[in-house]
């Protein structure tokens, strides 16, 4: 993808407010009310370039805002371009409107993403405002544009003057106006959150995504992003991207300017540790390292951070002031079992190993000098914490604490099951702990207080098993999910220290190209095991049902949910609010139950394909399920509408219509086998349909069928095909685009 380069100059607009600014130098500047046009391009229009024109409202109490910076962003959501400008001409001014002006490269289609934000005299940072820039694609034949997409569109619906589909990318689900425009995401894609951190209000975490890195590894969790969400969740920032091939710390660190985060290459295994501005901008390297770099920590002076790699004798404690300078090493060339430390207002603690089963703890200074053995353990501390009055530590069994200086260790908390983190929140002790598999798990929140007593219950179960901890006194923050985990779905929730109702705070989608359906008020989307649901006008999804396998395919009557799954190709159905889960219809015996196939609702009946040679029906109230057809050649689709089944074949390229009640089927059309998949749909009265070499129609009683407009579905990604009052609106994965041609 081509680098979209911005060219900004801004201008202080007449009428901007007055000035008296620098009497309350301790607040960030804020913006509002961003405007502009164009949005939406055609390819190489201007020649290669187009001038779009904007205007954001702002106020800064301190008069001091002194640049103003545009990021953006690609349709898979690589950053292409950090740029700030100075905001010359505007000192002293407390509020006004700022003009911007920026040239867009034209030469590549697709949508892109932009963040604009305010900093001033301190480097504080405004809250983020985004939009869109759309440049169309120019092969997608007859027809006309409606928007161009990410990667894979498919399972296109319409609803309520709006079309809604699901890609690859950024923006897993999506919607426009049926008369076109440009594309908005209603969820973000969400994998596997590893690692989170608080500050003034701000969520930061990194979420390990499965693929291929740009170092060239490949694999579940290589490609490691850094996230930024405001407190009232306006906004989710990508602040940076990099590698995970050879693993590393998930810990971050934030200290008012930058957030530092770990990444790590291979061939050979180089470890960086990484700022980059919580307000946005350039990364950099602070630390390179031959050794894993596999925790971190900090207090006001320094940031902290352990080397380590078991069972070698590497493992090193190291601090570097905040402001720069030599790198101190605490303590070296030891071996730990476990990749954690903790550091208090004096001293660093970590574990060295012995030989065959037990581990000491260790203490060394902050300001330099030997070792202190403080205790000698027989089960290895899983993580340490530590503040001014005691060191903590949990192990597979329990959680224990003694002095910092050294004595005798107690116990805070038996029974653990299978801890995953632990911090020190005000006075209490909270960890993570899961009693059953990744995908699945019952896992649960607890706290302790810090001197003792009955354990408190925060959370318990939750979409998956809660790992990460973070806390900021008055609410506990945790992450779930995992990279490449079989079923896993990841999110951030939040529940108040005391306990109480639990909250999503960050949630997404997180497979490609996800089958959905549209009620009149929400899109559902099969994501891997779970049904979600989003609010048309977008927001955080919300899981209304954990299914037992992957979800092949939905449909909804605005009551209900219902859904088939990949494995044996049984239908579920749930409320659409939440609720219990209904196996409605199994495969009937005699009829390979296997892979799923497509789903549809009609007159009350459930129908869907399996062994891409069956279709199977299942009163949607429920009841007995039943053969509609079997021994049918390679299906690729099918519709129901009225009493009758169309549905199209890969091998032959027909397409066929049989009596619901049985009985022979007729040929309605015949397209070349190498066109297929056909993708179909009807309105009643025509049957229409898209593959690589058409989008065709043909009365659903027979007769002549018509070519609407030449096919460019992908080979390897299906397209599909919707029809409203007047159009027929279908999906191009090849050329990343929606059209649509009257009907």
């Amino acid at each position: 993808m081509k680098r979209l380069a911005c060219m900004i100059s801004v201008i202080l607009c007449a009428g901007c407010g007055g000035g008296g600014g620098g009497d309350n130098p301790g607040h960030a500047p804020a913006i509002t009310n961003l405007s502009y046009s164009p949005s939406l391009a055609q390819l190489n229009e201007g020649g290669g370039s187009v001038m779009v024109a904007g205007t954001v409202a702002f106020t800064d109490s301190g008069g001091d805002v002194s640049s103003f910076t545009i990021v953006t962003y690609n349709d898979i959501g690589q950053q292409l371009s950090s740029t700030p400008t100075p905001t010359l001409g505007i000192g002293g001014q407390i509020s006004g409107t700022i003009g911007v002006s920026v040239s867009v490269p034209t030469t590549v289609a697709g949508n892109y993403t932009f963040q604009v934000f305010l900093t001033d005299a301190a480097n504080r940072s405004s809250n983020h405002l985004s939009g869109t820039f759309t440049v169309g694609g120019g092969g997608g034949g007859a027809g006309s544009l409606v928007t161009p997409t990410g990667p894979s569109p498919s399972h296109l619906a319409h609803r309520s003057g709006e079309l809604f589909w699901s890609e690859t990318g950024e923006k897993p689900i999506n919607k426009v106006s049926l008369s076109g425009g440009s594309a908005v995401g209603l969820a973000m894609k969400v994998e596997a959150p590893a690692g989170i951190a608080l500050q003034g209000g701000d969520v930061f975490w990194l979420e390990s995504r499965s693929g291929y890195s740009g170092s060239g590894c490949a694999g579940p969790g290589t490609i490691r992003k850094l996230y930024k969400n405001f407190p009232d969740g306006s906004n989710t920032v990508l602040l940076g991207t990099g590698d995970v091939c050879a693993g590393g710390a998930t810990d971050l660190v934030v200290n008012g300017t930058d957030v530092y985060w770990v990444t790590s290459t291979s061939s050979p295994n180089t470890y960086v540790l990484r700022k980059t501005p919580i307000s946005g901008g350039s990364t950099t390297t602070v630390v390179t390292s031959m050794v894993p770099i596999v925790a971190m920590a900090a207090d006001a002076a320094n940031l902290y951070w352990m080397e380590n790699r078991f069972p070698d004798a590497y493992g090193a404690i190291r601090s570097m002031p905040w402001g720069g300078g030599p790198i101190v090493t605490l303590a070296s060339d030891f071996i730990s079992r476990k990749d954690t430390f903790a550091v208090n207002g004096d001293s660093a603690f970590f574990s060295v190993a012995n030989f065959p089963g037990t581990d000491n703890l260790i203490r060394v200074p902050l300001a330099g000098g030997g070792a202190t053995l403080l205790a000698t353990l027989s089960n290895t501390p899983g993580k340490l914490v530590a503040d001014d009055t005691a060191l903590y530590w949990l192990d597979e069994a329990a959680i224990s604490h003694m002095p910092p200086t050294g004595g005798t260790p107690a116990l805070l908390a038996t029974a653990v099951n299978s801890p995953l983190d632990m911090i020190i929140s005000q006075g209490d002790i909270v960890w993570t702990e899961t009693t059953g598999a990744a995908y699945g798990g019952i896992g649960a929140v607890k706290s302790v207080p810090r001197t003792g007593g009955s354990v408190t219950v925060l959370a318990q179960g939750g979409e998956d098993s809660p790992h990460r901890l973070a806390a900021n006194g008055a609410w506990v923050y945790w992450t779930e999910g995992a990279p490449g985990v079989f079923g896993v779905s990841g999110r951030i929730a939040r529940v108040g220290a005391g306990g109480g109702i639990v909250e999503t705070v960050v949630s997404g989608i997180t497979s490609d190209s996800p089958p959905i359906a549209v009620s009149d008020t929400h899109v559902f989307v099969g994501d891997n095991f779970r049904i979600k649901k989003i609010p048309l006008a977008g927001g955080v999804p919300e899981t209304v049902a954990l299914g037992s396998f992957y979800i092949t395919d939905l449909v909804t009557d605005g009551t209900y949910v219902y859904w088939v799954e990949d494995d044996f190709s049984n239908v579920f159905k749930a409320p659409v609010g939440g609720g219990a889960v209904t196996l409605l219809g199994a495969v009937p015996a005699g009829t390979a139950a296997g892979p799923a196939g497509p789903i549809r609702l009609q007159g009350g009946v459930v129908y869907w394909m399996t062994n891409f040679d069956a279709i199977i029906s299942v009163p949607a109230a429920g009841g007995t399920s039943q053969v509609v057809a079997s021994g049918l050649p390679f299906l690729n689709d099918f519709v129901v509408e009225g009493a009758n089944i169309y549905f199209s074949e890969n091998d032959t390229g027909k397409i066929r219509k049989m009596s619901l009640a049985g009985g022979q089927f007729s040929d309605l059309a015949l397209e070349s086998a190498i066109w297929s998949p056909t993708i179909l749909t009807t309105d009643g009265q025509n049957l229409y349909w898209v593959n690589q070499g058409r989008v065709g129609k043909i009365p659903v009683t027979g007769g002549t069928n018509t070519t609407i407009a030449p096919g460019t579905s992908d080979p390897y990604v299906p397209g599909s095909i919707a029809v409203d009052t007047g159009f027929v609106y279908w999906t191009d994965p090849l050329n990343r685009e929606i059209r649509k041609a009257p009907k």
